[in-house]
């Protein structure tokens, strides 16, 4: 050893409290499934993340078809007792819209189409690193 003293690290997490991310404004179906409703007179959808924690909390937001869903803020870094808008927008080119509004016409008004997912990934700032990994 030639009095090398052996050295560990540990990394710490968590100090100075947890964050607490909460989402308004946000519809939920009977399963609690989050829906964001795009109704006929507009073509964006809002809603606001919330950190009511004391630590700050990362959100990352990604789209399964970016070519028809746009999100405004995709990485977020909420700091503690903040919140965010994060503004959601339909853009449909002319041959996709006309195709949409052939399907929609052709099912019942109580249909729900999903046009694209949107997912949220959020937790505590000091989380973040390690799932970079």
């Amino acid at each position: 050893m030639d009095g090398e003293i052996p050295k560990r690290v540990i990394p710490l997490y968590g100090y100075l409290g947890r964050s607490k991310v909460e989402i308004t404004g946000v519809q939920k179906d009977i399963n609690q499934r989050m829906i964001i409703s795009m109704t006929s007179s507009s073509i964006q959808a809002l809603f606001t993340l919330n950190n009511t924690g004391q630590a700050p909390a990362f959100a990352l937001l990604r789209s399964s078809n970016s070519r028809v869903l746009k999100i405004d803020s995709a990485r977020e870094l909420l700091l503690p007792a903040n919140s965010d808008p994060v503004i959601v927008e339909l853009s449909l080119a002319l041959s996709e819209f006309n195709s949409a509004v052939t399907e929609l016409l052709s099912r019942a008004p109580s249909d729900v189409i999903e046009i694209a997912r949107v997912t949220l990934i959020y937790g505590e700032e000091s989380a973040r690193a390690r799932l970079k990994r």
